[in-house]
């Protein structure tokens, strides 16, 4: 992941600023996809109880992931990153994940640098990020649908990103996702 601190003087190209009369003055542009280190960076995430199973004539079963970035303030924020999804079967003891092999956990790996993409997945109304996870496997469809031996699943997400104190940082958070009641 690169990593870019904004900073004056220091090589980068600049633009000029003007605000309400007030004289311009350079301000350093980062390089296109570069994550930048901010006061406002996410310092938090978290899976919010919107996320759920869909089940669609176009799409099939999907799950519909909503997650939001938190500052070190405790507001809501956009940032660019990667962020990793894991889904994993959950057996019926006391939240414990099941053996592995074909009901082990599924990944998926989101690029939330590109920052059009970023965009494109982010929710105004909920402010939240919104995915959906399609091309679910056997053991995880069988879970939407009541069935099968697991009868919820451990939604792990991993942000990777770039903290406010400019330093490489992991965000994570689980949630349990039930199947139908």
């Amino acid at each position: 992941m690169a990593l870019f601190v904004l900073a004056l003087g220091a090589g980068l190209p600049t633009g000029c600023v003007s605000v309400d009369g007030v004289p311009e003055r350079p301000v350093a542009t980062p390089p296109a996809g570069a994550v930048v280190a901010s006061p406002f960076s996410p310092a938090g995430i978290r899976v919010l109880p919107l996320t759920h199973f869909e089940r669609t004539d176009e799409h099939g079963t999907r799950v519909l992931l909503f997650f939001e970035l938190i500052d070190q303030w405790g507001d809501t924020v956009k940032g660019a990153g990667s962020l990793e999804v894991r889904v994993s079967p959950l057996d019926g003891s006391a939240g414990g994940v099941a053996a592995g092999g074909a009901s082990g956990p599924s990944v998926w790996e989101i690029d939330l640098a590109d920052l059009a993409r970023n965009a494109s997945l982010y929710d105004p109304s909920t402010r939240a990020y919104r995915l959906a996870l399609r091309e679910l496997p056997a053991w995880l469809r069988s879970v939407a649908q009541g069935g099968g031996p697991a009868s919820s699943a451990a939604v792990e997400v991993y942000f990777r990103t770039v903290g406010a104190d400019g330093r490489d940082t992991v965000l994570r958070d689980r949630f349990e996702l039930p199947g139908p009641s």
